[in-house]
């Protein structure tokens, strides 16, 4: 998010906003965050999923988080080709639920 207290970069400049996500890059965060979950031992549902999608907006976070060591689970190339597939499979209601996402991203940062 652009930071609106009056704080400018070197230049002088306002700090430019990020960069507005797409539905596959909504889709690939939860996706991710529930494959992990699970490999972990922590169960999900579909309806915490659902939830989680509309109710919690995980990419807002302004505090930048110490590096985590890698989980080990998987290998990114191998979690990827899992994401797609799914999202190449998944129903249109489904689907709108991340376009959605994305379209009001998107009008964040249009602003």
């Amino acid at each position: 998010m652009a930071k609106t207290d009056g704080q400018t970069d070197r230049n002088g400049c306002p700090p430019k906003p990020k960069r507005f996500l797409t539905a596959y890059n909504f889709f690939f965060m939860y996706e991710r965050a529930a494959f992990l979950e699970a490999q972990l031992g922590r169960s999900t549902s579909d309806e915490k999923k659902s939830a989680s999608a509309a109710d919690t907006k995980p990419w807002t976070k302004q505090i930048k988080r110490k590096h985590v060591r890698s989980h080990g689970q998987i290998g990114f190339k191998e979690l990827s080709q899992r994401i797609v597939s799914k999202w190449k499979g998944i129903s249109r209601e489904e689907k709108a639920i991340y376009e959605r996402l994305a379209k009001d991203d998107l009008e964040r940062y249009r602003k």
